[in-house]
């Protein structure tokens, strides 16, 4: 009947009922925010684990959209996940976008800046058992993790970043993007939306560097081009195609994490 229909769909196809694919506001976090050090960190997954994840927010942080839905379906894949607040409590707005606020705010975050809140997150993964550390970042979370990879080298094995915005490396603090680029010692997977500049994109100069690599064969690009920049952890799921590129991107983010990490 309807209900053995029901539950065979269920069955075969997940992604129509993973937490990823919950609108934020009907969404019910499974993970708990704690006090790691100080720092206000979302955590999910059952610990002791050997492999984790630290997911670093969009600038909107980690209580907005769906960065906490996206941590507990990463967990249910057996990943220990944190997610920290990198901006100290301070959020931006979408009002903030276009007015000189953005910039105030993103020249506020230095590598240097947000490097002890790096090492406080790996510091927790060590307590809690975790051998091996994936990244997986949205915006400016992907210029961060670039920054990680250039500061910690393989403290972290792996980073999935959705709408990398490496571009602040230049746009805000006025150094060679292709430059962080080549500072970057492990695999990463991008993810570039139509809107996104073409240097993070297949053919692009950071993605041709980076295939450059010894680790270059582990090195992917995806892009989403009917999505705009930001739909991964803020775009709305009742559009379909945003509902399907989200889960094409969930898909493909843990295929290469499980692959590596």
């Amino acid at each position: 009947g309807s209900t053995c229909r029901f539950l065979i769909h269920m069955a075969c196809c997940p992604p129509t009922r993973v937490p990823a694919l919950t609108s934020p506001s009907d969404y019910t976090a499974v993970g708990k925010t704690i006090e790691n050090q100080g720092v206000p960190t979302y955590v999910t997954g059952t610990a002791p684990s050997e492999k984790g994840i630290v997911l670093v927010a969009d600038i909107f942080g980690v209580n907005s959209g769906r960065h906490k839905a996206i941590a507990d379906q990463l967990a249910q894949e057996g990943y220990l996940v944190i997610a920290p607040d990198f901006f100290g409590g301070k959020v931006c707005t979408f009002a903030d976008l276009g007015t000189p606020k953005l910039g105030e705010f993103l020249s506020s975050y230095t590598p240097e800046g947000i490097a002890p809140l790096f090492d406080q997150a790996y510091a927790y993964m060590a307590e809690n058992g975790v051998k091996r550390i994936g990244m997986v970042a949205f915006c400016w979370g992907a210029w961060a993790i670039f920054h990680e990879s250039a500061r910690v080298g393989d403290k972290y094995v792996a980073g999935v970043s959705f709408h990398p915005s490496v571009g602040l490396e230049n746009m805000i603090f006025q150094r060679s993007v292709d430059d962080l680029a080549s500072k970057v010692v492990q695999p990463q997977l991008l993810f570039p939306c139509k809107d996104d500049p073409d240097f993070v994109k297949p053919g692009g100069s950071v993605v041709s560097i980076l295939q450059g690599k010894p680790f270059g064969a582990d090195v992917e690009c995806v892009p989403l081009e009917d999505q705009n920049h930001g739909f991964m952890s803020q775009g709305d799921i009742s559009v379909e195609a945003v509902k399907r590129d989200v889960g094409i991107g969930m898909e493909k983010a843990i295929a290469f994490l499980k692959k590596l990490v």
